[in-house]
């Protein structure tokens, strides 16, 4: 499972054990599963995070940041770029 952690300006959006994130990047579509590799990159126009119990949580993005490092995952968003 990751650790998953977001947040925007105003506090914490989502916070809990997941089996997946899924955004957007300037690359394309990517995932986050456990055991991804350590990174940090900038995300857009969608946040899909599949919870522990299955259900699934969706955000819009205008922008963010995500950072995944060892199983934990921060992501920020409304950031100014």
């Amino acid at each position: 499972m990751l650790k998953v952690l977001v947040r925007d300006r105003e506090g914490i959006k989502f916070e809990g054990e997941v089996r997946s994130v899924s955004s957007v990047n300037a690359s394309g579509p990517f995932d986050v599963l456990p055991t991804h590799s350590n990174f940090i990159c900038l995300i857009k126009r969608r946040l899909s995070i599949i919870a522990a119990s299955g259900k699934k949580t969706e955000f819009n993005v205008d922008s963010g940041v995500i950072q995944v490092l060892k199983d934990k995952v921060n992501i920020y968003l409304g950031l100014e770029m």
